[in-house]
């Protein structure tokens, strides 16, 4: 597998590959049809993937020439940002390659902390940052457009990588 930058001509294929990880988990962990859909909408969403990349690095795990995971990383002065990381199809390793990834890229920026923000419903997700030495945080309630969740927040000290 191999990581790049996104550029904003990934935009369509980003936002594809979102809706597919939701469409196929989501259900798995209890949601609505109709959280689902919305879920969809947001992250199907152009602006968003348009936003990280303009903003902060949208990172692509590909196999094949095919796209299978995206990780958003934003880095300030002291404390990392993970989030939009969609995986799919999931359990060939691309999840815990763009963490390792951006787990790294932070380090690398001097970074003392990096914190994530997951649906306190995806305990899949969250296992996964856990074994990856994230530690939970209280969840939150949080709105992304017009969808309000619940969320799990998550950090993790970089100082074990220097």
């Amino acid at each position: 597998m191999q990581l790049r930058l996104a550029t904003i001509d990934d935009v369509p294929t980003i936002g594809k590959l979102c809706v597919q990880s939701v469409q196929s988990y989501f259900p798995q962990i209890g949601f609505t049809s109709g959280q689902i859909e919305d879920q969809c909408s947001y992250v199907g969403d152009p602006g968003v993937a348009t936003e990280w990349i303009e903003q902060a690095e949208l990172w692509l795990c590909e196999k094949d020439g095919q796209l299978v995971g995206v990780a958003g990383l934003k880095v300030d002065p002291w404390t990392a940002y993970f989030g939009f990381n969609y995986v799919y199809p999931a359990g060939d390793g691309a999840g815990g390659q763009l963490i390792q990834h951006c787990l790294q890229k932070s380090s690398a920026a001097s970074c003392r902390w990096i914190v994530a923000e997951v649906l306190a419903d995806n305990q899949l997700g969250i296992a996964h940052l856990v074994k990856h030495g994230f530690h939970l945080a209280p969840a939150e309630r949080s709105t992304r457009g017009n969808i309000k969740m619940s969320v799990q927040l998550l950090g993790r000290s970089l100082d074990d990588l220097r």
